[in-house]
């Protein structure tokens, strides 16, 4: 850019100081913006430009603004389950298996039911007694477990979210008789490693859709007992589980929630009716 005095003598307009710092800005502006157009064989815009060339929702716009926010959320995805890997003593595992675990609960086949206590399940959000004590009075709310006051298996344990969901022998007999009937794999494999496989669905063995989706639904039930306080049956829990199978699939292709043949046989709900609870 020329001087000062030249441009004043040039344009004959008598420029201060500060407005032709601002020209000078304004045109370094112009002609950087111009050659980043240039290498990269499009036309410099605006921000605003740009955005109009977009309608109102349209999917393009989301998606380049979903994919800026993807690192980000990346990074994030240690904080976002630290208190569920902290509260289940489990171990924290890569960002990989963690983006797994986050996104199941949007499985579209699920019944929005199974949805928000698959989310609230990860975000530690369900109202158990140990925390809903710490929101109310401790006289008005009995920290000890739901399932073991029911039982009598006085004096009840605290009912924390681990307790609930894992120790408690309720909820530990009707896992075991998930295994035991369904996912037959899990029996050979540690205490351990089979909570692994119930809270996050992740295992070293492989397993289709629908066994995923069984262990949900697995812990959607125990969730209702507890809301309900009342104990199911095996026969009575073996039952609603299936009816709650039997509503997923109808909601999808068979071959899509892996519903094979000895699968369908298995769980042989053909004739199965939800019982009253």
């Amino acid at each position: 850019m020329k001087p000062l005095a030249a441009i004043t003598n040039l344009t004959m307009v008598p420029l201060s100081l500060l407005t032709y710092i601002r020209v000078g800005n304004a045109l370094n502006h112009l002609f950087t913006t111009h050659a980043r157009g240039q290498n990269q064989n499009t036309p410099a815009t605006s921000i605003e430009n740009f955005l109009m060339r977009f309608k109102k929702g349209s999917k393009p716009i989301r998606n380049i603004m979903a994919e800026k926010n993807k690192h980000r959320q990346e990074s994030k995805l240690p904080q976002l389950l630290s208190t569920f890997f902290r509260i289940t003593n489990l171990p924290m595992p890569e960002n990989n298996e963690l983006k797994k675990i986050l996104s199941f609960w949007q499985t579209s086949a699920l019944p929005n039911c199974i949805k928000d206590l698959a989310f609230k399940f990860l975000y530690n959000k369900l109202h158990t007694n140990t925390r809903l004590s710490h929101m109310i009075a401790e006289n008005d709310i009995d920290r000890g477990c739901t399932f073991c006051s029911i039982s009598k298996l006085l004096p009840a344990p605290e009912e924390t979210f681990q307790h609930l969901f894992w120790d408690c022998p309720t909820s530990q007999e009707l896992f075991q008789k998930i295994i035991e009937n369904y996912i037959p794999e899990l029996q050979r494999l540690s205490a351990e490693k089979q909570k692994l496989y119930f809270f996050t669905g992740t295992c070293e063995v492989t397993f289709p859709l629908i066994t995923q989706i069984t262990r949900i639904i697995g812990l959607y039930l125990i969730w209702e007992m507890h809301q309900k306080k009342k104990i199911l049956t095996w026969q009575t829990y073996k039952i609603n589980l299936i009816y709650e199978l039997r509503k997923v699939s109808a909601t999808c292709h068979h071959t899509k929630l892996g519903l094979h043949t000895g699968f369908h046989i298995a769980y042989n709900w053909d004739d199965i009716c939800p019982e009253t609870w």
